[in-house]
């Protein structure tokens, strides 16, 4: 049965559904919309595990597992777009296919080093919007002039800067997963260069960013990791955020494994595979949104509420999409009050 629905219809309605009502339920919850500010499009794709198939030495071929690209909307919690990606092909023409068709107005798009593509950077800036893409050795001559910027004395004299206004560093400190996680973050506007200025739409800045990572347990060791991004932007405070957030789309993807088990999915259909898929991200939409009102609830734990108790977590979760309902409830609520106070 899956695997005759059409996808991109039933990916259609479920995003139109929660984006229809979104406003609705934070307002419910009385959660402030973000209107001001930069909306925050992640581009990432995922590898499905559990689809692959690898046959004995008597069958020649190999089914390579399914791959997927999420365009991931950080600031409202939802997958804009799941698109498979052919067995021929790869995540940068789609995910040029889909920035052609969007209005990037006020979006900021992340991605990794893979995206970080000349037509990709075009497409994003003819559409209105804004991107900070990661650098490595797929673009050997942006990579290694970034690096350029960032000598030993160049990081010292950020490092002393005092500008408050537009910065150029920024230190973040935060303690997670059992070790100290910190972030320093390095701008340098981008000199002009016809020829770069040609190949990279509107590029404006280079960023640095150091993570160190001190564990808890003072026998581990303390590692280290550089990495260097490009942007058309030059606030750092913008950019260093962009960043940091990015690492939401990973965690969408673990919450897809974790808590919804996609990697001991065996569906080997594309459709049906994919339909399934997109009905698991609608229920981790909705978690998510729930996690606005219970924040110390896990996922999983919500998912287990689910089975105990389907018809009140169901009443709870279907209150905050209707605003009749919750006004409803609290009118019947009162009342009771009132007439236990009577009594």
């Amino acid at each position: 049965m899956f695997g005759l629905i059409r996808t991109k219809q039933l990916e259609e309605i479920i995003v139109n559904l929660m984006i229809k009502n979104l406003a609705l339920i934070k307002k419910s919850l009385h959660v402030e919309s973000n209107e001001e500010g930069f909306r925050l499009l992640c581009i990432d794709g995922k590898e499905e595990n559990g689809t692959g198939r690898k046959y004995s030495a008597t069958h020649d071929g190999k089914v390579r597992n399914l791959q997927t690209l999420h365009i991931y909307d950080d600031t409202n919690k939802i997958c804009l777009f799941s698109v498979p990606i052919d067995a021929k092909s790869n995540e940068i023409p789609a995910a040029q296919a889909i920035l052609t068709t969007m209005d990037l107005k006020d979006t900021i798009c992340t991605f990794d080093a893979l995206h970080m593509q000349r037509n990709t950077i075009s497409i994003i800036r003819e559409n209105n919007g804004h991107y900070v893409g990661g650098l490595k050795g797929n673009q050997h001559d942006l990579m290694k002039e970034a690096a350029s910027y960032f000598m030993d004395s160049e990081i010292q004299k950020l490092k002393k800067s005092r500008k408050v206004n537009k910065p150029v560093y920024i230190m973040t400190k935060e303690h997670a997963h059992s070790q100290e996680e910190i972030r320093e973050f390095f701008l340098v506007n981008a000199k002009a260069n016809e020829e770069r200025a040609l190949n990279w739409k509107d590029l404006k800045s280079f960023v640095m960013c150091i993570k160190t990572l001190i564990p808890d347990n003072p026998s581990a060791e303390t590692t280290v990791e550089v990495r260097y991004y490009a942007s058309d932007l030059d606030d750092l405070s913008v950019i260093a955020e962009a960043i940091r957030l990015h690492w939401s789309v990973e965690i969408f993807h673990w919450q897809m494994d974790v808590s919804f088990c996609e990697d001991d999915n065996s569906t080997m259909n594309v459709n049906a595979y994919n339909n399934l898929s997109l009905l698991n991200k609608l229920c981790l939409h909705l978690f998510q949104l729930m996690k606005l009102a219970d924040t110390k609830t896990s996922i999983n734990r919500m998912r287990k509420r689910f089975g105990w108790n389907f018809e009140g977590s169901m009443e709870e979760l279907l209150s905050y999409f209707h605003e009749d309902a919750i006004i409803q409830a609290l009118e019947t609520d009162s009342m009771s009050n009132f007439k236990l106070s009577d009594n």
